[in-house]
């Protein structure tokens, strides 16, 4: 609990105020399954399938854009953008589970293996701010 706290806080400092902090909360929550405050590569990844709005396991630019306006306020067009073009490691304008796995090591500052909350909410930050 108090990592959850010190977490919100830090984001709180860092985050514009399009970009609230309980939708990114809420999207960590949903995906770490196992209630231990890390995602591993599974949760990583339903983290992120929360913008995949017809389940097909790739998103374009425009669902992502539309998945990140859609989700309680998330964050601005611009914001959006920046992630997605960011998060495309291989250029080929689609997030698939080929961009997973830089995506993820981007993620995990410490290289631990799993990304923590503050990791989460550090690394969304960075990818929507240049």
């Amino acid at each position: 609990m108090v990592i959850r706290i010190l977490c919100l806080l830090c984001l709180l400092s860092v985050t514009s105020a399009s970009q609230p902090a309980s939708p990114v909360i809420k999207v960590f929550d949903e995906a770490d399954q196992n209630s231990d405050e890390f995602l591993d590569h599974e949760e990583f990844q339903l983290a992120l399938n929360v913008f995949d709005k017809n389940s097909d396991g790739k998103m374009t630019l425009a669902e992502f854009v539309e998945g990140w306006l859609t989700i309680d306020q998330f964050g601005s067009e611009e914001e959006a953008k920046s992630i997605f073009l960011k998060s495309d490691s291989n250029d080929d304008s689609l997030l698939t589970k080929d961009d997973l796995g830089p995506l993820f090591e981007r993620f995990d500052t410490n290289e631990d293996e799993k990304i923590s909350l503050n990791e989460f909410l550090t690394t969304f930050h960075q990818l929507a701010f240049p």
